[in-house]
């Protein structure tokens, strides 16, 4: 999925005149134990398998792609070079053109209330604007899916939760970093590190995660939360030592904004086995960017033709039961997954 996001990204400027930030970097993959070099050798055989370039590289060469990069700590890396970063926001609004080009409609500010069902079929959706008439409806709501899913005239469960997420944000380096500096991901540190306007964008998945909307609804519009320092502070210890040189940045910001988790870290997708024509695709975690162009490529084609292209039963929406769906389970759970 994230080999055809990173094609569709990079035509989308091309199609639309809308610049998306795509630029390709490359992305560095760390290993600081040999347990975690042999599941990068794993990794590095299936993606060549695929046709993706990929090599496991000595920590001479992570020093030359990167050499901010503390590497004394390391066993050895993958470079996959055809990686790339994008804006996502940039991205969003090139998709939406896109669409509209192709005879999309898009109605901006208008609220979903429910899904209207008739012996099992979807046969539209109410609004805050009114009642529009459909046979297919695709909740991608993301951090609202589960209330969403709920809130049916037949109640769909959809096993996801929320948690603040965060990265930080610096000002740029005395001499910049170059637009093509590697991507790092350091799973062990557990954190990645790229570039961002010449400075460092860096963020990470924390052992202590902490679960948010616990209890009723999401009512939270697309914000940033309120900044915790002392529970990033893990994850900032982790980055100075992969890149001592982040001590002397000036900090622009950290945020803290919401991201949704699965019981599997597997995202959602498919069709309900409760009411035909309603489909899902939500619960990324924290990859909806990488994998959103070829999620979105499969459920248009199990909308179109029945089924995906590819096998993707580990994604049906379907291999979760009423247990997955408790909220208390969901944030238990969540907080299990994102220390692995």
């Amino acid at each position: 999925m994230a080999d055809y996001s990173n094609k569709l990204y990079h035509q989308l400027e091309q199609e639309t005149g809308i610049q998306t930030g795509y630029i390709r970097t490359g992305s560095i993959f760390l290993a600081q134990t040999q347990d975690r070099l042999i599941s990068l050798k794993r990794i590095n055989s299936r993606l060549n398998v695929i046709g993706i370039p990929s090599e496991i590289i000595s920590l001479k060469r992570v020093a030359e792609l990167h050499p901010l990069l503390n590497v004394h700590d390391l066993v050895g890396a993958m470079h996959v070079p055809e990686d790339a970063v994008v804006s996502s926001a940039d991205v969003a609004l090139a998709l939406a053109s896109a669409a509209s080009q192709n005879g999309v409609q898009i109605y901006d500010r208008t609220s979903i209330l429910h899904v209207m069902v008739k012996k099992g079929q979807v046969t539209g959706v109410e609004t805050d604007k009114g009642q529009i008439e459909c046979q297919y409806f695709v909740n991608c709501a993301g951090q609202w899916a589960y209330e969403l899913g709920l809130s049916n005239e037949e109640p769909i469960s959809i096993p996801l939760h929320a948690c603040e997420h965060f990265y930080l944000l610096t000002r740029p380096l005395e001499t910049p970093l170059q637009s093509n500096t590697p991507t790092v991901v350091d799973a062990d540190g557990r954190i990645y590190i790229r570039n961002w306007q010449g400075g460092i964008l860096s963020g990470g998945f924390e052992k202590t995660p902490k679960p948010i909307f616990t209890e009723g609804k999401n009512q939270l519009e697309i914000q940033n939360l309120q900044e915790d320092w002392d529970h990033f502070e893990p994850l900032l210890s982790s980055l100075l030592r992969r890149m001592p040189e982040l001590e002397t940045l000036e900090i622009v910001k950290l945020v803290n904004c919401p991201e949704t988790f699965t019981p599997d870290m597997r995202c959602i997708m498919g069709e309900s086995p409760l009411v035909q024509g309603y489909f899902v695709l939500a619960g990324m975690n924290s990859a909806g960017l990488s994998f959103g162009g070829g999620a979105g490529k499969y459920l248009a084609e199990w909308m179109v033709h029945g089924y995906p292209s590819e096998n993707v039963w580990e994604l049906d929406l379907k291999r979760f039961g009423a247990l997955q769906s408790s909220r208390t389970f969901l944030r238990h759970r969540v907080m299990e997954v994102m220390r692995k």
